[in-house]
Parts: C-alpha cells; sequence; structure tokens
C-alpha cells in the first residue's frame, strides 16, 4: 500500500507546472566583476549609504555588470538590492552621457534617461518582489537585444 501512494505521489509530483520565463543565455562573469559583487554590501559611504567602493568600481566597468546585477536585485537582502540598483542606474546614467560631479552633458539627457528607466519597468530596490520580477524580466529581454 505504502508503495502504490509513494509511487503515486511521485507521479503526481512529475505532472506539469507552470513553466518558467525565458532566461538569457549568460555570459561568463568575469572575475574581478565577480570578486566586485562578492563585496558589493562592504563598507558602505557614510554619507551615502547606497554607494560603496565596489559599487563605484562596478560602474566604471559598465554594461557587463548590469546581468549580475539584475540577479542581486531579487535578492532578500535590502542593502544588496539597493547597491544593486545604484551599479544598474550608473552605468546607465553614464551611457546616457550623464558625468558623475558635474552633470548631464545635453539638456534632454535626464528626460531620455527617465523615460529609458520608466520603460524597463522603473526598476526599484523598495518595490515588491512581484514587481522588481516583472522589471527585471525586461531589462533582461532589453540587454540579450543590447548586449
Amino acid at each position: 500500500m505504502h508503495a502504490v501512494l509513494l509511487g503515486t505521489l511521485l507521479f503526481v509530483g512529475c505532472g506539469p507546472s507552470e513553466p518558467e520565463p525565458p532566461q538569457p543565455a549568460r555570459q561568463p562573469i568575469d572575475p574581478k566583476v565577480a570578486e566586485l559583487f562578492a563585496r558589493l554590501d562592504e563598507n558602505p559611504d557614510i554619507l551615502h549609504a547606497d554607494y560603496t567602493p565596489a559599487v563605484h568600481e562596478l560602474i566604471a566597468i559598465g554594461r557587463p555588470t548590469i546581468a549580475p546585477a539584475l540577479d542581486l536585485m531579487l535578492s532578500d537582502n535590502e542593502f544588496t538590492r539597493m547597491h544593486a540598483q545604484r551599479v544598474i542606474e550608473g552605468v546607465t546614467l553614464r551611457e546616457h552621457r550623464f558625468v558623475f560631479g558635474q552633470g548631464w552633458t545635453r539638456p534632454t539627457g535626464a528626460a531620455e534617461w527617465k523615460q529609458f528607466w520608466t520603460r524597463l519597468g522603473d526598476l526599484n530596490d523598495r518595490a515588491s518582489a512581484e514587481a522588481r520580477r516583472a522589471s527585471v524580466a525586461k531589462w533582461r529581454v532589453w540587454l540579450s537585444d543590447n548586449p
């Protein structure tokens, strides 16, 4: 009797389930990038806790840091999410010609970046897990189209 019940449970457990959303093929992470993400939350700036030395270095590296940062936007750790968002913001701000310490190099830069950010789901480290997942999915599609 137990064998029949166990077999039935195993068979039922193997049935179709909700399909996972497609994930883009992941590029191998550069060892330096991996090391920086491993210390993403270390030594926050005392005046700007959302920035750490690793955040600054990852922003300087640029686009290759976005995919690993997106993964961290799904973390349960609020500080990790905040720092990951700063990386994504920093990289994309620079790509839209923002210069830290100076500002926008074009008058339309801020509006163009905000429109870009909103189009990709208005990623927010304080949003619900569901909202973050939806935004991260949009970012992953964008990233696969814009490597």
